[in-house]
């Protein structure tokens, strides 16, 4: 768990995700949205702590594909 007031929070009254709704991003980050999707608020969000718990990447791929969910696109 993380600290308190950091690691995950919900976003209010939105429904849960379905693996369809990642399909636009590549095989590892919609892996990535999916597994971070799944956990629960207040889980550490950091590249370590994630990797750390996930069973197919290591810290260097879950750090990349966090920074490309994160990156604002152009509307």
């Amino acid at each position: 768990m993380a600290n308190t007031g950091y690691g995950k929070r919900a976003t209010g009254d939105e429904d849960p995700h379905a693996d369809p709704d990642f399909a636009h991003l590549s095989a590892r980050d919609a892996e990535f949205a999916v597994f971070i999707d799944h956990l629960d608020n207040g889980h550490a969000m950091g590249h370590k702590a994630i990797a750390a718990e996930h069973p197919r990447y290591g810290q260097q791929a879950c750090r990349t594909s966090l920074k490309s969910l994160t990156v604002k696109l152009p509307l």
